[in-house]
């Protein structure tokens, strides 16, 4: 019925859905839920022809942890801008001699709702499915009173599906693809974090890198 869904709508879905990151530790850049087991944090994304603003509410332990995401998306080529809600979880193992590292297997599901597009024919309507997972692997590289620097780098398995409505007819298309995750964060006194991050897609037509910046404190 319909064309093959453009590979924009798949752009922002590997940063606002699929990667949304779990609140683990050194693995990921965030700070330890064994001093502070709840965190908020507030960002933005961007991709090409695409951004998202969001938030996220995590909480656990030092081995097991997860959370929930809300981002609001928008599109360039989209009329009106959709919402993604998502949940994440994982396990966090320390890793080497001094326990200053972190290795998590990280999971996610997420939903997408619209972004709705005008056409000659009417209103297509967008939902969208995405499932992730994959390891996550970090540390703490530099330490003082105030700062530590957390490199950490994560890679993952992820699958999109999108069903598109028009009037009383549908379609569905699918993407499984790659991502790798390449990040820093820079922590301040134990529970504030500046954490820019860099998502790779791989095997994704037509996609291109994609940059984040959040920040994160923990209670």
């Amino acid at each position: 019925m319909f064309k093959r869904i453009p590979a924009w709508l798949f752009a922002l879905l590997l940063s606002v859905i699929v990667s949304d990151r779990a609140a683990a530790q050194a693995c990921l850049g965030l700070p330890s839920l064994a001093s502070h087991p709840v965190n908020l944090g507030v960002g933005a994304e961007f991709a090409d022809g695409a951004k998202a603003y969001g938030a996220r509410l995590g909480f656990g332990s030092p081995t097991i942890f997860g959370g929930v995401s809300v981002a609001l998306n928008d599109y360039e080529d989209a009329d009106e801008e959709s919402t993604s809600l998502a949940f994440d979880g994982g396990l966090s193992f320390p890793v080497g001699v001094s326990r200053r590292a972190a290795m998590c297997p990280i999971a996610s599901i997420g939903y997408e709702f619209g972004p709705n597009v005008d056409t000659v024919l009417g209103e297509l309507e967008f939902g969208t499915l995405a499932l992730g997972g994959g390891v996550a692997f970090g540390g703490v590289a530099y330490s003082t009173e105030g700062l530590q620097i957390l490199p950490f780098a994560s890679a993952q398995l992820a699958y999109a599906r999108v069903k598109v409505e028009l009037d009383d007819e549908s379609d569905t298309d699918s993407e499984t693809f790659g991502l790798v995750d390449l990040g820093l964060g820079f922590q301040f006194r134990e529970r504030f974090v500046v954490r820019p991050l860099f998502t790779i897609p791989l095997g994704l037509e037509d996609s291109d890198p994609v940059f984040g910046l959040s920040f994160v404190i923990g209670f």
